[in-house]
């Protein structure tokens, strides 16, 4: 039971890791985005897409 509750949580976290870097694309071609909504600029910043 733990073990899929694991597995679950492990493809959790990839889609989050997988959006936040998508959201860092589009933060670097509008820069607008990453001033007006700073929390998805400090995820982004956590992952390493500045």
């Amino acid at each position: 039971i733990t073990v899929i509750i694991y597995s679950v949580m492990a493809v959790i976290i990839g889609i989050i890791l997988i959006s936040a870097q998508l959201i860092g694309l589009l933060i670097k071609r509008n820069p607008t985005l990453g001033t007006s909504d700073p929390l998805t600029s400090v995820k982004i910043g956590e992952t390493g897409w500045c």
